[in-house]
């Protein structure tokens, strides 16, 4: 993969979401930046091209040199996080299940000691190509990573083990009221900062009037994408999809956890909590990252990162160890 290092010949021009997808399988020759919020941006940069060269040709040794002494690694299906001493063996292992594993970093967001990276995934698993988009997202300390978190959706890349791990998509309903309508307030250029207060107040409303404010985000022609959609939904059916969310889990809270960007795209980390439903289903807690592209002073396209296996092994017993059985095979 041919990146320019960061910070030499980058691109800073918002390039649509739809222009570049996993589904092209192949790897992206630019990385664009957002702006960088940090008194440090040097180090910043100076970790991208580390990751990047990394991400070019992935080993074990590269993958465990990014890490702080004291750095710790999360992923989906981990209780809590894996600390350095482990980085090693789970990249090897993650190695030998994908041997020919490529990452292209297609953008890049930093907050203060933060940096989330937005990149495609390639590779064969069990002789079945995979690919599969992720957010990577890392603390640093000293230029290394101090708190690292991997968002994506574990059941794509282990659909050769157990196809059958798939969430029930998501049947679109539609609103007739909101078609063709503008988004709330749009005019201008986003204040990132702002937009995340508002979205964050916007879900602990009264659980009747969030799926309408948040579609109410987004503009007449926006759309989001989010695992478990066969295609992006539009404005007028974004609401249904949040009703089946809060009617699954009416208790559903998710706590901001951190964000980076700028008025053309931003990144949002969260995580959802739900105690157990009506049903007897356990208790829910659920990683996510929000990727917002903005147009016209209101959210064009939203992409949320997260594993959908998290949520199916809270739904039954059975599932949940065939989950674990098919990461067991996978990471071991």
């Amino acid at each position: 993969m041919n990146e320019p290092h960061p910070g030499r010949n980058i691109n800073w021009q918002n390039r649509s979401w739809l222009d570049s997808t996993a589904a092209d399988n192949k790897e992206s020759d630019v990385t664009t930046a957002h702006r960088l919020d940090t008194d440090q941006p040097e180090l910043v940069e100076s970790f991208v091209h580390n990751f990047q060269d990394f991400a070019a040709h992935p080993t074990a040794e590269k993958y465990d040199q990014l890490y702080h002494p004291d750095g710790t690694l999360w992923d989906a299906g981990m209780d809590c996080p894996a600390p350095k001493t482990r980085v090693l063996d789970l990249a090897a292992g993650f190695l030998r299940s994908i041997p020919d594993l490529r990452i292209a970093v297609r953008r890049y967001y930093a907050r203060r000691n933060t940096v989330y990276l937005l990149t495609d995934n390639f590779g064969t698993y069990q002789g079945t190509p995979v690919s599969w988009p992720a957010v990577y997202t890392y603390r640093l300390r000293e230029g290394r990573i101090i708190d690292g978190r991997r968002f994506y959706d574990q059941a794509r890349v282990l659909a050769p083990i157990n196809s059958a791990l798939a969430m029930p998509s998501y049947p679109p309903t539609w609103t007739p009221s909101l078609v063709n309508t503008p988004a709330a307030g749009a005019g201008g250029s986003v204040d990132p900062a702002d937009f995340v207060r508002r979205y964050d107040a916007l879900w602990h409303g009264n659980n009747d009037e969030v799926p309408i404010g948040l579609a109410s985000c987004y503009n007449n022609t926006g759309m989001i994408l989010n695992p478990g959609m066969l295609r992006p939904i539009t404005k007028p059916e974004i609401p249904g999809y949040y009703e089946m969310l809060l009617a699954t889990a009416p208790d559903l809270d998710p706590e901001l956890q951190g964000w980076a960007g700028d008025s053309d795209s931003l990144c949002v980390e969260w995580l959802y909590r739900a105690r157990a439903g009506s049903d007897g289903h356990h208790g829910l807690l659920l990683r996510v990252v929000d990727i917002f592209e903005f147009a016209g002073g209101a959210v064009q396209y939203g992409h949320a990162y997260f594993d959908t296996l998290t949520i199916l092994s809270t739904t039954d017993p059975d599932i949940q160890r065939q989950i674990e059985s098919a990461r067991a095979k996978f990471f071991g």
